[in-house]
């Protein structure tokens, strides 16, 4: 009972001195560090160094193997597309200037339109074997799709990119032969400025055409008129029609050519006067019709708004707007305005002031003669006829020729109007290649390959679930870590089980050391008595652990008793070179009444052998006379420790729990699964033993510290020790 109560008591092993299992320790280990996703990575580094060759090779591969591609580029202007009028400044600065950045916008969608790419694609087929040079180089053998047509080439190549600051745009082309490059980007250039150009003149056209259909509309009124004259003489007595006294031809003669006199003033201030309200209703300036632009006055003004605007965009760029220039030059401006304004409403109204005399004018003038028409009526019905007839020709035919003048003033325009699209320099063939960019690709390699190793290291590391560092030990398995062994290679299997005692190696016996004092801290092992030593599966190293241990504790003063309890496959006399003749299995089957031992092995160290093998091992263990021998024992030694077999391959080891005071759990490093290892503490645990810790063995010298900061097991140690063989 007390024996019970004694292994509940340590089996709550959570409290020794390491803060291991009071909480403290586990919940700090509860999530990997960025040193232990580092070593994890450092542990798969050749994966991450293959991937990274294959990457780059490939990327080297790709690159210097994939088709040159030539960009050229043609550069354009674009300007405000602004009406020009016989007399204007045709292509001054005011007019091309772009107004905003909806008008840049627009021509830009213009450039961009499948309009413009169809002008290309007629041209280029119009142009003998262009279009197969141009496509060739898409009808690749392996692409799988369906080969790429003119059209889609042509838009997938185009590059359109605006100057930033400005309103010029560079037209590019790409492609593999650099000489189609630089054509289809001049194609490119010239339908546009062709479609400008079209569009700039579209207007006229359509006003040119409006006119023709009016003038040919009075041609044929006029000969009507005139026809009716001729018959009329032709019914009537032609004496009779033109005779009349010389007042009434006279005052008729003079008031008639008052009347078309009356009606060429009225029509010219009318048509003025309807040209400021139409320019009014379109917002357009004022002072860009004729009769206002002539104006000495508003000329001159405008010619100083202009300049001082031209200023102000220049200081614009050097100055900001609270700039005293800037003011200076920005009340002048405004000023100028303002005298232009009202300039122009001066002269708006004496055209007002003129078309209405003129109406007034050519009102009164028709009156009179209509007047003297009734006096004249009196004279011969036949002559006011006449005379009617008369002057509805004459007005007839001089609206005829102001209609006429207009046209040939319209069709004057067409050919002097400018495109809003200037071409600054044409496309021509590059030297060298913009594709593949050599440099970027590899670049793109390079960091695509070591992302892509450390992932894949990383990747492999994460699903490997063998135990590694401590996270694996205290937070998957649950169990503190008491020490750590290094990997030391050059030495005997003998060397090795007598390391401790020889001093073989300063660093395995300091890590021996560094395992005593942790078994003396620790609440859980520092009273217990009978330590057996085990591990998951064979080849960890517990035979080595068990005996160095035991030589420890016989250096620190301690009676021991190191016992082989590995009856299958036994390793003690073959580390420490005995013959195993007797021991265990000659005491539990009778043949000797004490177990064969082998006194002062190591100093204060005995050692018990199995005496053989045998499949039987579990039933042996658990023999009686195995229990009361061990009993017996504790009497005489200070510590037993018992090199047990594997747990996770046999149930060896738990046949001699009943006399066990903890476990000692040896776990190679990067060889046992921790599910498998966390499957044998949990029975230990379900059977009530108590796991003081476990011993990682196996650790490379330079992983130590990386891994296990908290045993000094590094390069540290070369400023203290010079190991024999290391």
């Amino acid at each position: 009972m007390e024996k019970s109560n004694k292994r509940n008591q340590d089996s709550n092993y959570h409290n020794d001195t390491y803060g291991y299992n009071s909480g403290v320790a586990l919940e700090e280990q509860q999530s990997r560090t960025i040193k232990d996703y580092l070593f994890m990575v450092r542990e798969k580094i050749w994966w991450s160094i293959l991937i990274f060759f294959v990457v780059l090779i490939g990327t080297l591969v790709f690159t210097f193997r994939k088709t040159p591609l030539y960009d050229a580029s043609a550069r354009v202007r674009l300007m405000r597309d602004a009406s020009t009028a016989i007399g204007d400044s045709v292509g001054s600065a005011a007019n091309e200037r772009i107004g905003n950045q909806e008008d840049f916008n627009t021509l830009l969608n213009v450039l961009n339109s499948t309009s413009i790419l169809n002008r290309v694609e007629n041209r280029i087929r119009d142009e003998e074997g262009l279009m197969l040079k141009i496509i060739a180089p898409y009808q690749d053998g392996l692409n799988f799709s369906r080969p790429k047509l003119l059209a889609e080439i042509l838009m997938e190549n185009r590059s359109i990119l605006p100057v930033r600051g400005s309103f010029i745009v560079d037209i590019g082309f790409r492609h593999t032969d650099p000489e189609i490059a630089a054509k289809v980007a001049n194609f490119f250039a010239d339908e546009f400025y062709k479609s400008s150009l079209d569009s700039a003149v579209k207007e006229l056209v359509r006003s040119s055409e409006d006119l023709k259909v009016q003038v040919e509309n009075q041609s044929l009124k006029v000969k009507e008129l005139e026809l009716k004259t001729i018959q009329y003489r032709e019914t009537h007595n032609r004496v009779a029609v033109d005779r009349s006294d010389d007042i009434d031809r006279e005052e008729l003669s003079r008031l008639k050519q008052e009347a078309t006199a009356s009606w060429k003033e009225y029509d010219s201030a009318k048509t003025e006067w309807d040209m400021i309200q139409a320019y009014k209703e379109k917002g357009q300036d004022l002072w860009d019709i004729d009769t206002i632009a002539i104006i000495p006055n508003v000329e001159r003004l405008l010619s100083q708004w202009t300049a001082q605007k031209i200023e102000y965009s220049t200081l614009g760029k050097r100055y900001k707007d609270k700039h005293p220039k800037m003011i200076a030059v920005k009340q002048s401006l405004d000023q100028t305005q303002f005298e232009l304004n009202l300039a122009v409403e001066s002269a708006i109204e004496k055209v007002k002031s003129r078309h209405f005399r003129s109406e007034t004018a050519y009102r009164l003038a028709q009156e009179r003669l209509e007047q003297k028409e009734k006096e004249s009526l009196e004279t011969g019905r036949l002559r006011v006829e006449y005379n009617n007839i008369l002057n509805d020709l004459s007005i007839a035919r001089d609206l005829l020729k102001l209609l006429t003048e207009k046209l040939n003033k319209v069709q004057t325009e067409i050919p002097l109007k400018p495109s809003s699209v200037e071409i600054i320099s044409r496309a021509v063939a590059p030297n060298h290649y913009s594709s593949p960019n050599e440099l970027l690709y590899i670049a793109v390699g390079m960091l695509g390959g070591l992302f892509l190793g450390l992932g894949t290291s990383l990747g492999l590391a994460l699903m490997d679930d063998r135990v590694k560092n401590l996270f694996d030990v205290e937070s998957f398995i649950g169990i503190p870590i008491l020490g750590v062994v290094p990997l030391v290679s050059r030495l005997t299997t003998e060397e090795r089980a007598r390391a401790v005692s020889t001093d073989a190696n300063q660093y395995l016996k300091e890590a021996f050391r560094g395992i005593h004092s942790a078994m003396k801290l620790s609440e859980t092992a520092k009273n217990a008595k009978v330590i057996i030593v085990t591990s998951t599966i064979p080849g960890e190293g517990k035979s080595f652990i068990s005996s160095n241990l035991a030589q420890v504790y016989g250096i620190h003063g301690e009676k021991t008793l190191l016992i082989d309890c590995d009856l299958r496959m036994p390793k003690l006399a073959e580390t420490l070179s005995f013959e195993n003749k007797k021991g265990v299995l000659q005491f539990i089957e009778g043949v000797d009444e004490e177990p064969f031992m082998h006194k002062e092995v190591f100093p204060n160290v005995d050692v018990i052998l199995t005496g053989g093998s045998t499949r039987s091992a579990s039933e042996s263990l658990s023999h009686p006379k195995f229990s009361e021998f061990l009993s017996r024992t504790k009497n005489n030694y200070d510590k037993i420790i018992l090199d047990s077999p594997p747990a996770g391959v046999v149930s060896d080891t738990y046949s001699v729990s009943k006399e066990v005071d903890v476990v000692l759990y040896v776990i190679k490093f990067n060889t046992v699964k921790r599910r498998s290892a966390l499957y044998c503490v949990k029975k230990f645990k379900e059977a009530n033993i108590a796991v003081a810790g476990a011993i990682l063995n196996g650790i490379k010298s330079n992983l130590v510290g990386y891994y296990y900061h908290s045993y000094s097991y590094d390069k540290a140690y070369t400023k203290y020790y010079r190991p024999k063989d290391s």
